[in-house]
């Protein structure tokens, strides 16, 4: 517990900071999208790109993405010179120090969201009333799943590999092929619903549930490749 909890404080309020930030950036773009005078501003881009707001919105999400594989990436990460021997030390096991990794990650990605989450609700609450900053609520909170399910990729490919430039390199490769599949239905080479493979949902403005079931339910197999790979690589 207790080295959860330093583990926690060293990264608790970086994640606050930046899902607060994350949140209002968000906000700020919902704004653009809801006022329509501001496109007399953009008439000459209006036909080509008549819903930009939401691709800056899907801009904005993608960059959280990478930003959540990014902390699943480090959960894991002992490459420093000395790790191998503080491991040792350690009167837990490897897998146990995993979870332990996991719990504090996992738990500065919920204050990350929930303070983005709050911002965000308050600025639609002071902006158009609670009807839309419910709205609001709804649709982030349908992207949530997407989020940890990068981040816990991260998660597994740390526990693979020893380098965490490998484990980045593995876990955007894997939503670049997903999003990949997702081009392809919207193109009509493979059937509908795989463009909802697509963690960004570039296709759609609406988040449906189905989708954030999925990406919620894939999340939790990446947890036990990485614990068994973690136990048994070598960290030297």
């Amino acid at each position: 517990m207790k080295l959860l909890w330093e583990r926690l404080r060293r990264i608790a309020p970086g994640a606050a900071g930046y899902g607060a930030c994350m949140g209002l950036c968000l906000f700020w773009l919902v704004q653009y999208a809801r006022l329509s005078g501001l496109y007399s501003l953009l008439s000459a881009l209006r036909a080509a790109v008549p819903s930009l707001p939401f691709v800056l919105i899907d801009l904005l999400y993608l960059f959280i993405l990478l930003r959540c594989a990014l902390l699943g990436v480090h959960s894991l990460d002992f490459s420093a010179p000395g790790d191998a021997d503080r491991i040792g030390a350690l009167p837990l096991s490897r897998e146990q120090l995993a979870l332990v990794r996991l719990g504090a990650h996992a738990c500065a990605l919920a204050l990350s969201a929930a303070c983005g989450l709050g911002v965000l609700a308050a600025g639609g609450a002071l902006s158009a009333g609670w009807d839309f900053a419910r709205l609001l609520i709804v649709q982030t909170a349908l992207r949530l799943p997407a989020l940890l399910c990068a981040f816990l990729a991260g998660f597994m490919f740390s526990g693979i590999f020893l380098r965490r430039e490998r484990a980045l390199t593995a876990t955007v490769l894997l939503f670049a092929l997903l999003h990949g599949a997702a081009l392809l239905a919207f193109a009509g080479v493979l059937p509908a619903w795989a463009r909802y493979l697509s963690p960004v949902y570039t296709f759609d403005s609406a988040v449906h549930p189905l989708p954030a079931l999925a990406h919620a339910a894939a999340s939790l197999l990446c947890v036990p490749p990485a614990l068994w790979r973690f136990g048994r690589r070598d960290l030297a």
